[in-house]
């Protein structure tokens, strides 16, 4: 693109007028005659112009990449909506040489119907009234591994203050009887998730802390799920 000083649209018209004024003005003051316009000025001008064009180079093509992202709209969560979620279960298993006979496997089962849950298990189904229980769960012992002859899991109860604790209490004391009365002889190993519990002769599992479940009474006290039931 070419930037020049001035404009020139026809040099022959423009030098014309100028020469006619020029002889209008000598004739009316009587003054002596003023030199026409060369007829080349106006090509000398322009060769002077072209001569000083400023050229602007011309701007190097760009790519933009634009980037667009769609975003799903999703209203604001109402705080009614929010509820604590907490899955806490009880694992145990035990280990020894030689598998349960029918006289241990009778006295299992006796055991596990005893402590069993499924009045309260059905009524919370129906009307959700009580504890959310589950059944104690003992694992197919064909396909135990590893010298287990016993090994299971049971979520604990969670939707009430002090659920979990009461499930937990419930089905350790299940564990108790099992132990004493059933494998006695074997290699215990019992869990509330991630913590391990400790055997005593007299009190039977407990945490660290005392001959009971007091960090877990102590955790379930501070925990969201009583926050939240307790309001």
């Amino acid at each position: 693109m070419a930037v020049r000083g001035c404009l020139v649209r026809d040099h022959r018209a423009v030098r014309e007028l100028a020469n006619a004024a020029i002889d209008r003005h000598s004739n009316r003051r009587g003054s002596a005659q003023v030199a026409h316009i060369p007829s080349d000025l106006f090509d000398r001008r322009a060769e002077a112009d072209e001569a000083s064009t400023v050229h602007v180079p011309k701007a190097a093509a760009r790519t933009v990449l634009t980037c667009r992202r769609s975003i799903t709209y999703r209203p604001p969560i109402k705080t009614s909506q929010v509820t604590a979620a907490i899955s806490i279960s009880l694992y145990y298993d035990a280990k020894r040489d030689r598998r349960l006979n029918d006289v241990e496997n009778r006295r299992l089962d006796a055991i596990v119907a005893e402590f069993g849950k499924s009045a309260e298990i059905e009524r919370h189904a129906a009307s959700g009234k009580g504890l959310n229980w589950e059944s104690f769960t003992l694992y197919d012992a064909d396909g135990l591994r590893d010298g287990k002859v016993l090994a299971g899991a049971t979520k604990l109860p969670d939707n009430k203050a002090f659920a979990v604790h009461q499930g937990a209490r419930h089905w350790v004391d299940c564990l108790n009887r099992i132990r004493r009365e059933v494998l006695a002889d074997a290699l215990w190993s019992v869990q509330i998730d991630d913590k391990a519990l400790l055997w005593d002769d007299k009190s039977g599992w407990h945490d660290e802390a005392s001959d009971g479940l007091a960090s877990l009474w102590l955790g379930c006290l501070l925990s969201a799920p009583f926050r939240l039931f307790a309001r």
